[in-house]
C-alpha cells in the first residue's frame, strides 16, 4: 500500500503466477467510483443512470507481450545508435529502487516505510 501525502491510498498487487482460468497481461485500476482493465481489449467499470456498468472499448492496448518487447528493444537501439531521448530515464528507474527498497523494508519491519 502507497498513502500520499493528500490522503490517497493505492494497494499495488502483482503477479507472474495466479490461479485463475485465463492467463492474460494486464493492468487493472480501480478507484472509489469505478475502474479500468486494460488487457487484449480495455473494460471501463463505471456508473451510468444509477446501474453499474462494463464498458468495452475497441482498440489495440500493447499489451501483446511479443509486441512490446519488441517495442522496448527497438527503442533501446534506437537510444544507443541516435542518441533519442530515452522514454524511461534513469532518474526513473533510481525513484523505482527507492520505492522497492522501501516495500522490503516496510515488510520486514511491519509498518510503513515514509520516503
Amino acid at each position: 500500500m502507497i498513502r500520499f501525502d493528500n490522503g490517497s491510498a493505492l494497494t499495488v498487487v502483482s503477479t507472474i503466477s495466479l490461479n485463475v482460468g485465463k492467463v492474460e497481461n494486464s493492468v487493472q485500476l480501480f478507484g472509489t467510483r469505478g475502474g479500468v482493465k486494460m488487457a487484449e481489449d480495455v473494460t471501463v467499470y463505471s456508473e451510468l443512470g444509477g446501474y453499474l456498468t462494463d464498458l468495452k472499448i475497441d482498440g489495440q492496448t500493447g499489451f501483446d507481450f511479443e509486441q512490446s518487447f519488441c517495442r522496448e528493444i527497438s527503442h533501446f537501439t534506437d537510444c544507443i545508435l541516435n542518441g533519442t531521448d530515452c522514454v524511461n530515464p534513469t532518474e526513473d528507474g533510481i525513484e523505482m529502487m527507492k520505492i522497492l527498497s522501501a516495500i522490503y523494508r516496510s515488510a520486514e519491519e511491519g509498518h510503513e516505510v515514509i520516503l
